[in-house]
């Protein structure tokens, strides 16, 4: 389907992502593109067939029939209009962020006829980062969100959800600020919980000779780089607040439960939407 690929950004989603292509797709041509101080720090048995100095866009990206973006937001829209332009015609760029609605507003503003972009968003959810932290099992099987621009044809549009299918990933197609606000619920706010539990829990003396494993699952994200989340504060600030506000709410809520003993009835509710929400109905 896709004989040459380009990832611009080799870091822990696009190296995860290049990992994963190699692993079920063997065949493919693979490039990445990173700064010189990135390249020349992979391992020697990358997945990438050729790796190019991100100096260097237009020769990475000739003849790449399919393009992703694997940069942090801000990145990926300062770039969005050379790789447009660099692109040969008839290639899909889609680009790999956790923010689609801003992605997508500037590559609406850049689209050039029998070239096609389109907002992705793989749903790993890792503390990590670098090419270090990326392996083939960190997007296996994952959700893949797709909000394509306004000139992307029906058939260009599945073949890259058939070929994303292919790699083992569960494709949803979704417009780009619905997808923002519902993700600022269910990938954004659980990284601030984790970073104010860990923050309240340091609160307290000698809190590290009592932790659990539920302590740990939970304060996990509390790791999690703050110059990819300044990125994503950034441009989806309005949804994260909301969220943020919807779930102090609920605290608040569950503090006059606990004053008056009736917090069974949130027990219940919320161990019922946890089924829902994992799918084990």
């Amino acid at each position: 389907m896709y004989q040459k690929i380009s990832i611009i950004g080799t870091g822990l989603i696009g190296g995860s992502l290049a990992l994963l292509l190699k692993k079920i797709l063997p065949d493919v041509n693979l490039i990445g593109v990173d700064l010189p101080s990135v390249i020349q720090n992979l391992p020697s048995d990358s997945p990438f067939d050729k790796v190019f100095d991100s100096n260097d866009i237009s020769e990475a990206l000739k003849d790449s029939e399919l393009i992703f973006l694997g940069l942090p937001i801000s990145g990926i829209i300062e770039i969005l209009p050379q790789v447009m332009s660099d692109s040969k015609e008839g290639a899909v760029i889609c680009d790999l962020g956790s923010v689609n609605a801003s992605i997508l507003k500037e590559a609406e503003k850049n689209l050039i006829p029998g070239k096609y972009f389109i907002g992705g968003h793989p749903i790993g959810g890792s503390e990590g980062e670098g090419f270090n932290d990326a392996s083939a099992d960190y997007l296996d099987g994952v959700r893949f969100m797709l909000s394509p621009a306004s000139n992307v044809p029906k058939e260009i549009l599945k073949n890259l959800s058939d070929f994303l299918t292919k790699l083992n990933f569960e494709v949803h197609v979704m417009d780009s600020v619905i997808h923002d606000r519902i993700i600022a619920y269910t990938s954004h706010l659980p990284q601030f919980i984790s970073t104010a539990l860990t923050l309240s829990i340091g609160q307290i003396d000698d809190s590290e000779k009592t932790v659990g494993r539920g302590m740990y699952s939970m304060t996990r994200l509390a790791s999690s780089p703050p110059k990819i989340w300044n990125d994503i504060i950034r441009f989806n600030n309005k949804e994260i607040r909301e969220a943020i506000s919807v779930f102090t709410a609920f605290l608040s809520e569950i503090e006059n439960d606990i004053l008056d003993g009736s917090i069974s009835e949130k027990f219940d509710s919320a161990a019922e939407l946890k089924k829902k929400i994992r799918g084990e109905n």
